[in-house]
């Protein structure tokens, strides 16, 4: 997979995810998070299955640190080092 496609997928859960939680909020109904929320799973599990994602950097990104929106630096080490994960980018210079 291409960084594009990673991006562009990456930013359509994104959107996805923003529009089911204010329609949740607007309705006062978790119903279209359950009707959603296997098929993103499944986009995140296949995601982790390309990248080889043992340790779910990609659902940590997207679901902890809401899509990098949570990310302070200092927080995500690896190897005694700080790894930004920020961004989209960030996100693909780990995997």
């Amino acid at each position: 997979m291409e960084y594009e496609e990673f991006e562009k997928t990456l930013l359509a859960v994104k959107e996805s995810c923003a529009r089911v939680d204010k329609l949740s909020d607007v309705t006062d109904c978790d119903l279209f998070i359950d009707l959603t929320g296997p098929l993103i799973d499944q986009i995140v599990g296949l995601l982790e299955h390309v990248f080889e994602d043992d340790l779910s950097w990609i659902s940590y990104w997207m679901f902890d640190l809401n899509f990098g929106e949570k990310y302070v630096p200092g927080t995500v080490m690896t190897d005694g080092q700080e790894v930004p994960l920020k961004t989209i980018e960030d996100l693909w210079n780990l995997l």
